[in-house]
């Protein structure tokens, strides 16, 4: 399976490069924008009311060029994303091609066109997630965990031990508020859950 991955991902290498790029980007403007505030913050507490104007429009243009960057992203992903789903549908039409006609001619037509859509969307939204969602979400993890260890290392250690403890609480809470709302259901028939 993965070297079916890699074999559509080394065809786009660099709109992959350039969506990591903008994915960093973001992330940096993320922690550029956190710190910025923080100055404006101590500046207006500390009394110093004369550099607020300029504060002011700094902060509209860095809130621009984050726009842009977002944009950015998102239009490179989806369009990566259309790409990387044409040429699967390109390839699969290829394969089909090369089957046999009497068995083609077997097959109920519209079950195996419904069954081969649904794989290739399956496939589509699998790259989807492993491409944006872990390695895009990936890189503003890590970006924001450098960032947290530079201000405060103990607070970072605190919330990487409290952030999966809470998240496994609430997923057991959870489960047992949702088995109690199913078997509510068999009871009597409305949907909870």
């Amino acid at each position: 399976m993965l070297r079916f991955v890699f074999h559509y991902y080394s065809k786009y290498k660099k709109d992959i490069a350039l969506a990591l790029l903008l994915s960093l980007l973001n992330s940096l403007m993320t922690v550029v924008c956190s710190q910025f505030l923080k100055d404006v913050i101590k500046g207006t507490l500390a009394g110093e009311s004369s550099f607020l104007a300029g504060k002011i429009a700094q902060i509209l243009c860095l809130t621009l060029i984050w726009i842009v960057v977002i944009y950015s992203s998102k239009l490179v992903t989806g369009r990566l994303s259309i790409q990387m789903t044409s040429g699967l549908r390109q390839d699969v039409i290829e394969k089909i091609m090369n089957i046999r006609y009497d068995y083609l001619m077997g097959q109920q037509k519209g079950t195996f066109l419904n069954k081969l859509n649904e794989d290739i969307s399956d496939v589509s939204r699998y790259f989807e997630q492993l491409l944006f969602s872990v390695f895009l979400n990936g890189i503003s993890v890590l970006v924001i965990l450098v960032y947290l260890l530079a201000t405060d290392w103990k607070l970072t250690l605190i919330s990487m031990i409290w952030i999966p403890f809470t998240t496994i609480l609430y997923h057991n809470f959870f489960e047992q508020h949702c088995w109690f709302y199913q078997r509510k259901e068999e009871t009597t028939g409305c949907t909870y859950c």
